[in-house]
């Protein structure tokens, strides 16, 4: 029994064992088949084909089944990193996402492009080209100039706010510095001009709170009289002292540099220089001779007339800045021309001035100078008249001006006398218009000038040579004035040049400038280009610049000339030794042996040795003009023909506009505008009749013609026209006074050759409505532009209706003119 239990039942065991793992491998089966046949897998064909061999219980083909899922399930991570990374590329590129999302072309192949790096870096760049170009190049300039314009605003605001906010850090915890900076503003308030009784005893005590003030506040400006008053040398010194226009300033600024570790001396020996005017000569002498004579290097160069920079320049050699931000190109390349032989470089665009031409050449034809006195009134009024015409212009919005006269103080006077009669005062300050001479305006600036030569001719010949001035003051006038203009100059004469002014002559030179800015700009280019060096340009332009007349790289036979000057047939060679080809015994040898050749045949040389140049150029070049003058070669005009100034409409509406001003100013005993006003009657049997040529300035030259009906029109209106007449019509006493129209006489010689002014068709509608309504008017169109209407009983809207309806422009004038006795009236605008 116990034998067949031991036997069987191990046998039943194992049985059950096996049944149990055949169920779970059953279930096992039925749970790959659900597995394999759920979602998106029942339409997977290996998926089906798998869950067949399991159905069917084939090992063979489940194990070679399973081995490809296998195998397709480790391709998973490829393929989710793909959906990922086209997720990510889809937004910024969608083409090219869409492209390798179905393996179009090259996007199917099993390896990438090589060139896919720099191919999207391209498309990238592309993209940022295309954004940029969508908008137009006009917009992003002006937004990027408005942006700087900003930045910079806010940095100086910034950089402002930073130093005041760290000054009152400063003083506001110490009660001691705020004590004498306070103390010190109220010293120097009572101070005043300096003049009063208390006056050193109160500068002395500035000088003791300046101490402490220096320490509160790190940067002090002040002019050079109000820091030697306001500051104590053995107390208050600084790290580094910048004085500014150090070329106006004499040698009384030299304590300056005692209380300066450092100094930047910034001035132009080429501007304005101390004059000493008023100064005691002979006791300035004694001082120097007491004090500094033969103890100090050129202590004889120690007077009223040597200022600082130049103390300075015996000892450093000067920095010339060459860079120019202020003046367009053509204002100044006179200055470039005449002071600094075209070492400036302009830097200004010419089309950043709402205005044009720059330079603009006025001649005044009836100006002269009174007598001996430095005044010509017509310029002067000719200037106020043009100043006043740019204000109205729209162009010159915002625009500031200035005046000056390039002959002494008087037509300054003049011409601010002038204004302050003919301008508002809120105009003169709000354009901050300035009249003085060259020194006023030094360091100074305007965005219009209007220069005044004052002189006339009254005899026959050339005026007197008006050259460089004594010290080169004058020079340095022209120089100072001309670069004051930023955006236009005006250059107002008397003149004529060419008959009144001799060569040489810096007014002359001056109004051939004026005439062709540009044409000097083409000579520097030309010198450049046929330039053989640094050096023979440096020479040549220099030359140009002092007007002479050049002729590079001349040909005589076999030999060839550095350069020639020419004047009035005559010549004389200029040779600069110094170059490579210049260098060596055996080519100074030659060069000596081709001279001696062609002196022989009358030619004369200056030579210039390029060591004697660059140590000193001015000096070398006065030497070079001294012996040109000693041989007879002078300054020759070169420009034969003065450029046409371009057309340009603001400047013909500015002349007309100024015209207008000035015969407003300046009526005539025959003119309309000096009768006393009364209505203007008229009658069928009015003629048109002309004025005789008003002999004076060509820019201003008109005509007047007085419309009236012919008889037909009048007649044609029948009773209506007579009744209008007769309301108009004075008593018979009254009408025996000259009327506008019946003062102006005929002139049968002048006539033919006179100009007429048509009247438009709107013009003429005007004053037909006029008459019609009988309104009177005073009709100056020819000196002025301007037809008068002045105030009567009639009602001022049915006027202004009149006007309204003919499309013309009018303002109403309270204080008249003299056209209308100084009576209201409107004032129309003739276009």
């Amino acid at each position: 029994m116990l034998g067949t239990i031991h036997k069987k039942l191990s046998r039943y065991i194992d049985l059950a064992n096996h049944l149990i793992t055949l169920c779970g491998i059953e279930n096992r089966k039925t749970q790959a088949i659900r597995t394999l046949s759920e979602g998106e897998r029942k339409q997977s064909s290996i998926c089906n084909l798998l869950a067949s061999a399991i159905a069917s219980n084939k090992p063979e083909n489940y194990g070679r089944y399973y081995q490809k899922l296998s195998e397709l399930y480790a391709k998973c991570v490829l393929k989710e990193m793909r959906e990922e990374t086209l997720a990510l590329l889809e937004p910024v590129a969608p083409e090219w996402a869409d492209a390798i999302k179905n393996r179009v072309g090259i996007h199917g192949d099993v390896t990438c492009p090589q060139t896919i790096e720099s191919a999207w870096k391209w498309k990238q760049f592309a993209g940022i080209i295309d954004s940029i170009t969508a908008e137009p190049f006009e917009e992003l300039q002006h937004k990027a100039v408005m942006l700087g314009n900003e930045l910079r605003r806010i940095t100086a605001k910034v950089a402002a706010n930073s130093a005041w906010y760290h000054l009152m850090l400063r003083t506001e915890r110490n009660l001691d510095m705020k004590q004498a900076l306070q103390g010190w503003k109220l010293t120097v308030k009572k101070i005043g001009k300096g003049t009063g009784k208390n006056a050193p005893a109160l500068k002395k005590r500035a000088r003791e709170l300046m101490a402490k003030c220096q320490k509160a506040v790190p940067a002090w400006i002040m002019t050079v009289n109000k820091a030697m008053e306001s500051l104590d040398p053995a107390s208050n010194t600084f790290d580094v002292i910048i004085v500014d226009e150090a070329s106006q300033s004499d040698i009384s600024a030299l304590g300056i540099v005692y209380m300066a570790k450092k100094i930047i001396i910034v001035g132009d020996d080429k501007q304005v220089s101390p004059m000493a005017v008023g100064v005691d000569i002979d006791k300035m002498n004694a001082l120097r001779d007491m004090y500094i004579k033969d103890i100090i290097p050129n202590w004889h160069l120690f007077d009223a007339k040597t200022s600082l920079y130049d103390i300075a320049g015996t000892t450093f050699q000067p920095l010339m800045l060459r860079e120019h931000f202020r003046c367009l190109p053509d204002i100044i390349g006179y200055s470039n021309k005449l002071s600094y032989d075209f070492k400036i470089k302009p830097l200004r665009g010419a089309g950043t001035s709402r205005v044009s031409p720059p330079i603009v050449k006025f001649r005044v034809d009836d100006g002269r100078r009174e007598g001996r006195q430095k005044i010509n009134t017509k310029e002067a009024e000719t200037i106020v008249a043009l100043m006043m015409a740019c204000i109205e212009q729209k162009e010159y919005e915002g625009m500031t001006f200035g005046a000056i006269s390039l002959l002494g103080d008087e037509q300054a006077q003049k011409v601010q006398q002038i204004i302050l009669q003919r301008i508002d005062p809120a105009v003169i300050e709000q354009r901050r218009i300035l009249c003085g001479n060259a020194s006023h305006f030094q360091g100074d600036e305007r965005d219009v000038i209007f220069l005044s030569l004052v002189d006339s001719n009254e005899g026959d010949g050339p005026l007197n040579m008006a050259g460089e001035g004594s010290d080169q003051s004058r020079k340095q006038r022209y120089n100072v004035a001309v670069s004051r203009a930023k955006d236009q100059l005006w250059v107002v004469y008397s003149l004529d040049y060419t008959r009144d002014l001799k060569n040489g002559d810096l007014r002359r030179d001056l109004l051939e400038y004026a005439d062709n800015p540009k044409a000097f700009a083409q000579l520097t280019e030309k010198v450049k280009a046929e330039a053989e060096s640094p050096f023979e340009e440096a020479v040549a332009k220099a030359l140009i610049a002092s007007g002479y007349h050049l002729v590079q790289q001349w040909e005589v036979g076999a030999y060839r000339i550095d350069m020639v000057v020419l004047y009035n047939g005559s010549s004389v060679a200029i040779e600069c030794d110094g170059e490579s080809f210049h260098s060596g015994d055996e080519k100074v040898r030659t060069d000596m042996e081709r001279q001696a050749i062609l002196e022989r045949i009358g030619w004369r040389f200056i030579r210039i040795r390029g060591s004697e140049y660059y140590s000193d150029p001015d000096k070398t070049m006065e030497r070079v003009k001294r012996e040109l003058n000693e041989y007879g070669i002078l300054p020759e005009t070169i420009l034969n023909e003065p450029a046409e100034q371009p057309a340009s409409a603001l400047l013909d509406r500015v002349k007309i506009r100024a015209a207008q001003i000035l015969d407003e100013w300046h009526s005539r005993s025959n003119d309309i505008i000096d009768i006393p006003y009364e209505p203007v009657t008229t009658t069928a049997s009015e003629r048109v009749t002309t004025l005789p040529q008003k002999k004076g300035n060509k820019e201003f030259e008109q005509m007047m013609i007085v419309p009236s009906s012919p008889p037909e029109k009048s007649q044609a209106k029948g009773q209506e026209a007579e009744d209008s007449v007769r309301r108009t019509e004075k008593p018979s006493a009254e009408r025996t006074r000259p009327s506008a129209v019946s003062s102006i006489k005929e002139d049968p010689q002048n006539r033919t050759g006179q100009r007429r002014l048509m009247s438009s068709s709107k013009e003429a509608i005007f004053i037909n409505s006029l008459k019609a309504a009988g309104i009177g008017h005073i009709d100056n169109r020819a000196q002025s532009g301007i037809i008068w209407v002045p105030l009567t009983d009639v009602d001022k809207e049915h006027i202004e209706k009149i006007i309204g309806e003919c499309g013309l422009r009018y303002s109403f004038e309270r204080r008249g003119s003299k056209a209308t006795n100084n009576q209201p009236a409107w004032r129309i605008m003739v276009d």
